[in-house]
């Protein structure tokens, strides 16, 4: 080989490494996204077992709200305009 063609594959080598090393800080990047974003997602899965809790708590409530209050149709009204179900009024 001669000096120049010498030269010449050293440049492309210099490249590539220069190429690889970017690559690799981009994945490494990318992986600390990936882990921030499964860190919300696992967050937000309590979140929304947190809620669903609350939510099954509340309809109890609201059913033994009903089962006293069952003759004041008055009360169930408000209750559902509360909740703002969708009903039909008689």
């Amino acid at each position: 080989m001669r000096k120049f063609e010498l030269e010449d594959k050293l440049i492309e080598q210099q490249q590539s490494t220069n190429i690889i090393e970017r690559l690799t800080l981009h994945i490494d990047k990318m992986w600390d996204e990936i882990g921030q974003k499964n860190t919300k997602m696992y967050e937000l899965q309590d979140e929304i077992y947190e809620l669903k809790q609350h939510n099954k708590k509340m309809a109890d409530a609201l059913r033994k709200v009903f089962k006293e209050k069952k003759e004041d149709a008055m009360t169930e009204k408000e209750i559902m305009n509360l909740f703002q179900t969708n009903r039909t009024d008689n």
